[in-house]
């Protein structure tokens, strides 16, 4: 017990608190800091790819997505609808990527776009 009154060591109190998280998400808490200092060309790009993965996986999100397009879009054909899937996955991890762990500092440095 720490000296604190609150029950907590004073060693827990000066480490950060990526030390409680699970190794998978503590993983990608800090892939996404590094993608923060990306450009922002670069950083959608690295969202597309996670798009790409989302879709290769055929996760819930995307399940959501083709659900949502097939009550929004019913008179599309196949085709169609395999490519506004495709271009809603892709624009969905973009804006996933620019999260940014650290805050929007540095999420607004990138985004000069030149």
């Amino acid at each position: 017990m720490g000296g604190d009154g609150r029950g907590v060591a004073a060693w827990q109190l000066a480490v950060p608190y990526t030390v409680r998280m699970r190794l998978d998400i503590r993983l990608i808490y800090w892939a996404m800091c590094l993608v923060s200092w990306l450009p922002l060309r670069a950083v959608h790009a690295v969202g597309a790819g996670v798009g790409h993965l989302m879709l290769w996986r055929r996760t819930s999100s995307v399940r959501h997505m083709d659900t949502n397009l097939r009550i929004v879009r019913p008179q599309a054909t196949r085709a169609e609808h395999a490519t506004l899937l495709h271009a809603v996955a892709r624009e969905c991890g973009k804006s996933a990527s620019e999260y940014s762990p650290g805050g929007t500092e540095r999420s607004t440095r990138s985004s000069s776009i030149r």
